[in-house]
């Protein structure tokens, strides 16, 4: 039986500053669909983009990649609206690499926020219309109040007790979960799992997604669909809604 390749793309939190860097600068294509997107995206917002993810000193040369101090962009890489941006192009623009080396996906899967390169790539919407709703997605969240996210290795059933009206369940991850709400809220539910000697890991967003801290941006958040032309995938992919 043929090996299917099954393309997965991640979630928020797994952005640096020079991800994908020597792809950048040593395979044209994905310089190439790099250099496409951050061409949408100079139409899209104010800041540069290129330069958060491969910053540049004074003169122009890229800067050594241990020289944080000299970077104009330290922290600005985890705020959710550049994250989610960061995150999406690089995950476009390297499966675009392996497709092109001849590895191409049977059948993909998005985790959380990655299904919208999954359905971009399965063409269900164009690139220029996923950056439209990516961000749109992020200039939305910006404008709600702060939130914090943590990893935390329990499962769902031992989680939800420790639950309230600001704490909610963002991710079920099976053997581990990932908590969402407020900064001082996501704090006590920390203080209160390093009591039960549970080592917890912070997830690098500067909002608490997936949580009912989104809700006043639902309405808005579906306006921008109007006026997207959705299309049948033309690659299979497994729903996060779904699950098929």
């Amino acid at each position: 039986e043929k090996n299917h390749v099954i393309f997965l793309f991640s979630a928020l939190g797994s952005q640096y500053v020079d991800m994908g860097r020597d792809l950048y600068e040593q395979e044209p294509v994905f310089t190439r669909e790099m250099d496409r997107c951050f061409e949408i995206l100079s139409t899209l917002v104010d800041e540069d983009i290129r330069e958060i993810l491969y910053p540049r000193d004074s003169s122009g040369d890229v800067k050594n990649k241990s020289d944080n101090s000299k970077r104009k962009y330290p922290a600005c890489i985890n705020r959710t609206e550049i994250a989610q941006i960061v995150v999406f192009i690089f995950q476009y623009a390297l499966a675009k690499l392996l497709i092109q080396w001849g590895i191409k996906p049977h059948a993909m899967i998005g985790y959380s926020f990655g299904e919208y390169t999954t359905a971009c790539l399965s063409g269900v919407f164009s690139l220029e219309d996923a950056m439209k709703i990516v961000v749109a997605r992020g200039r939305l969240i910006r404008h709600l109040p702060p939130g914090s996210m943590l990893s935390v290795p329990l499962p769902r059933d031992e989680i939800t007790p420790y639950l309230n009206h600001e704490l909610a369940l963002a991710i079920d991850n099976g053997p581990s979960c990932i908590v969402s709400g407020p900064e001082e809220a996501v704090k006590n539910f920390e203080k209160e799992m390093k009591k039960k000697k549970m080592i917890c890991m912070p997830v690098p967003s500067s909002h608490a997604l997936h949580s009912n801290m989104m809700e006043p941006i639902l309405t808005e958040f579906e306006k921008i669909f109007q006026g997207i032309s959705l299309n049948p995938p033309q690659i299979p992919y497994i729903s996060n809604l779904t699950g098929y």
